[in-house]
């Protein structure tokens, strides 16, 4: 970029602050090589007063046609509910929806964690704007067999909801297997003219032997499914499980655009000699058949990983993993976060690549990672981070980014504005849930939520969701600054012609006319 250019690129980068400026929205500045900077934390949750009420982190989709809609998903542990929320202006502002995905027979979809790390509120886009979650369904009077998997659909962006039982927990007296939790993934393959097929995943608590890692299929956009089934046979579970099998814990699913499944578990064996796995499922064939491969041997398998595909980065795109790893060979060592890619259709992986930035002498610990991908193919990974706060028991969300498929990665930054008390909430007080912060991606923006406890204390341990935008600053080098610089103005016509005058004086090459921000592809923070 030359010098004429990368003065038109940091005035347009101006005002876009500006423009925010204007909206009461100042962006705090990042470093050098990183973000812009960091728009204002938003209480997302700011309709719930209750002195109880604790939300565990979302997960956000972008809407496939319009950037500007977003939806979060989320659980209110005190209550057990799952709520929805949305924005219309790109995550500035935030509506609490009344109508629940929950059925009037199944009304909670949480009552204590059984894996307490993991995100329970898995959303995904359908044809024609459909939006789905998977959702666990409880009794007023559970029992703790009774707990059931349901899918819900909202035709209206949350309004209201039909739901299907997937499988259904009141039958556990006569068959345990459907002891069901808790839902973990989902994934809809969208295709013109014909019906969503839909996957979610669980994990079932048979009354002997391993826990199995589920699936079941729609072929239908939701009304009916398949019977559930591991992504691997008898023969992978005892090669990789040796006796009694392999216990699949709760998994990831994603679907590739000509419609090959992708299902990430981790894996472990009551043999103690055996090691523990992270493990890619493919299909080919809508869940019938699997083909398994070794992604890396976590120190221990309950890793929190997820993973997206993209279409770019090979014949059949690329697969990018993350996961939060003890790589000193203690199971209770000091975590970090981890990445690795497949670029053959995960055949194969790299090695694990450590992404967290800080200092590793101090042993401080990173967890539950997230990750989405930007229309333009950059990857955005968001995870727990103590660096900040690890001597009050408090942490932060910090995020990086990669501009070239996970090839390099950018320096960690920290996108709280202020570190998070865990003392108080369900981190601790017995409960000890946490799930991953989410994360959402368009081109020029990142959007980030977490739950957040700074209007807590020790009588009311409130515990809400908080959003921010993180602007970035990396410009393609081979065009004209002027149609970011009004992009990031706004439709602010004086501005704008400024920057006319300005850019055309500097570069007279004809400026090349920019989309606006798509939204991502089908999965966390993405849309089809």
């Amino acid at each position: 970029m030359n010098g004429r250019t990368r003065a038109a690129v940091v005035l347009a980068a101006l005002s876009g602050s500006v423009a925010l400026a204007a909206a009461g929205q100042a962006v705090q500045p990042g470093p050098g090589d990183g973000p812009l900077g960091r728009g204002p934390v938003v209480r997302a949750t700011a309709q719930n007063d209750a002195p109880a009420r604790a939300y565990e982190p979302p997960t956000l989709l972008i809407h496939p046609r319009d950037p500007d809609t977003v939806v979060a998903g989320t659980i209110e542990l005190s209550s057990g509910t799952c709520q929805l929320l949305r924005s219309t202006d790109g995550g500035a502002t935030w509506a609490l929806l009344d109508r629940t995905p929950s059925p009037a027979d199944f009304p909670l979809c949480f009552r204590g964690g059984v894996y307490g790390y993991l995100n329970e509120t898995p959303l995904a886009w359908g044809g024609d704007g459909a939006l789905y979650w998977g959702i666990n369904g409880l009794h007023p009077t559970r029992v703790d067999r009774d707990v059931s998997v349901l899918v819900a659909r909202s035709a209206d962006l949350g309004n209201t909801w039909s739901s299907t039982v997937v499988a259904d927990g009141r039958a556990a007296t006569v068959d345990p297997s459907f002891v069901s939790r808790p839902v973990t993934g989902l994934a809809v393959h969208a295709r013109p003219g014909q019906p969503d097929t839909v996957y979610v995943g669980w994990q079932t608590y048979p009354p002997s032997g391993p826990r199995l890692s589920v699936i079941s299929v729609s072929t239908d956009g939701g009304r009916t499914f398949s019977a559930p089934r591991p992504p691997y046979d008898a023969r992978q579970s005892a090669h990789w499980g040796g006796e009694p099998g392999l216990e699949g814990l709760p998994s990831t699913i994603r679907v590739a655009a000509d419609g090959t499944l992708y299902v990430l578990f981790p894996g472990r064996s009551a043999d103690t000699s055996i090691p523990h796995r992270l493990f890619m499922a493919k299909s080919r064939d809508r869940g019938e058949t699997f083909t398994v491969t070794e992604i890396a041997q976590p120190v221990e398998a309950n890793s929190t990983p997820t993973f997206q595909w993209w279409p770019e980065g090979g014949p059949e795109g690329s697969l990018h993993v993350v996961w939060e790893d003890t790589r000193d060979g203690e199971p209770l060592g000091h975590k970090d976060i981890y990445y690795a890619r497949s670029v053959d259709g995960g055949q194969t992986f790299s090695p694990p690549r450590r992404l967290t930035d800080d200092d590793q002498r101090r042993k401080l610990s990173q967890f539950n990672p997230n990750l989405s991908i930007a229309p333009n193919g950059r990857l955005d990974v968001v995870w727990w981070d103590f660096r900040d706060g690890a001597g009050e028991y408090a942490n932060d969300v910090y995020y990086t980014y990669s501009s070239d498929q996970g090839l390099t990665w950018s320096p960690n930054y920290r996108v709280t504005d202020r570190s998070i008390d865990r003392k108080v909430g369900t981190w601790s007080n017995n409960f000890d849930y946490r799930a991953p912060p989410s994360v959402a991606s368009l081109d020029h923006t990142v959007l980030v939520a977490w739950d957040d406890t700074r209007l807590a204390d020790e009588v009311a341990p409130a515990q809400d969701i908080f959003t921010a935008s993180v602007q970035l600053a990396a410009l393609p080098a081979d065009r004209s600054a002027l149609p970011y610089a009004v992009a990031a103005v706004g439709g602010l016509v004086a501005a704008g012609v400024a920057l006319v005058v300005i850019a055309a004086t500097m570069n007279r090459r004809r400026p090349v006319p920019v989309a606006a921000d798509r939204a991502v592809p089908a999965a966390e923070g993405a849309a089809p």
